[in-house]
């Protein structure tokens, strides 16, 4: 069984417990929002689906799939969670409506088509490639807007007490958050993999003094994303 295939598999595992981890959350929010954290099992339990099972596997699957490939699967946990929450599995039971199902179709459809030609191993940017992007000025302009996206957002969410109270500028904001720091834990994780796996067109010590704090801020990062 090739790499790619593998790195799929496990993506598909950490997209389930991602999914179990968020309806234990939202369970816990139902019946333990009263007790403090650490009397919350539901909550604790949610927290290691989301941050330890899906990080870990997550990254070992970086090391096995082009990012390209990786990346888009945070759609499949949304699929998974719509299910769960319709079908009343997991604690949670939630009407699904029509919207809610040509949504998830919607996702489901998009993962589908960039898993079966986005590219698998050849054309795929390598951990090295990835590293020299962040001294290319189109990645700083990028950057730089999206970080000014984002500090707009939360000043704004800050300074505006009607505007915090509407739940779709709420919802706004939480959700580029989200995207943002997933995106960013994504990237930098893969980065990192070059220290496991150094790349042709890298010299050695690039790779094997690749700086700890990379691995720090995405997780970080992933902290913010999951729950």
């Amino acid at each position: 069984m090739e790499d790619w295939i593998i790195g799929m598999i496990l993506v598909f595992l950490g997209c389930c417990c991602s999914a179990v981890g968020l309806i234990l959350l939202k369970h816990s929010t139902n019946v333990e929002e009263h007790l403090p954290l650490h009397r919350r099992p539901f909550w604790a339990v949610g927290v290691v689906f989301l941050i330890v099972n899906a990080s870990v596997i997550d990254v070992i699957a970086f090391s096995l799939a082009p990012l390209t490939l990786v990346a888009p699967f945070s759609g499949v946990t949304i699929v998974l969670t719509t299910w769960l929450a319709s079908s009343g599995m997991l604690f949670v039971k939630e009407t699904v409506d029509t919207h809610d199902m040509i949504s998830t179709a919607l996702a489901l459809v998009g993962v589908t088509i960039t898993t079966s030609f986005g590219p698998h191993i050849d054309d795929a940017k390598g951990a090295n490639e990835l590293s020299d992007c962040f001294g290319q000025t189109d990645v700083h302009i990028f950057a730089a807007v999206s970080m000014g996206i984002f500090a707009a957002s939360w000043l704004t969410y800050f300074a505006h007490w009607r505007l915090r109270q509407a739940t779709w500028f709420r919802i706004c904001v939480y959700a580029y958050t989200a995207a943002l720091a997933g995106s960013a834990s994504m990237l930098l994780l893969k980065v990192r993999q070059c220290t496991h796996a150094p790349m042709h067109n890298a010299p050695m010590h690039q790779c094997t003094n690749a700086p700890m704090r990379t691995v720090a801020v995405a997780r970080a990062c992933v902290a913010t994303s999951r729950p």
